[in-house]
């Protein structure tokens, strides 16, 4: 797992990780769009690493967002149909 805790007091790094975790095919500027109230580049800055950190949770099987998760695994499933054939 992804050693997060450096920012668990950080209360713009948690809001971010808490809206990816209840949307998780949410692409950074839609983030920044929703939480308008947090410095963009900041947003740019960790989201990779957020996004990580949520991608991580949803294989450990700690769903957040099941719509969400339901697309990307269908995609997973596309991925992995090409690669077979």
């Amino acid at each position: 797992m992804i050693d997060y805790s450096m920012y668990e007091d950080n209360e713009d790094f948690m809001e971010i990780l808490d809206y990816l975790r209840c949307n998780c095919i949410a692409c950074d500027d839609e983030v920044v769009d929703a939480l308008d109230h947090i410095d963009s580049d900041f947003i740019y800055e960790h989201f990779r690493l957020i996004q990580a950190i949520v991608a991580e949770e949803i294989d450990q099987g700690e769903i957040y967002d099941p719509e969400g998760v339901e697309i990307a695994q269908d995609f997973m499933d596309f991925v992995e149909d090409i690669n077979n054939k």
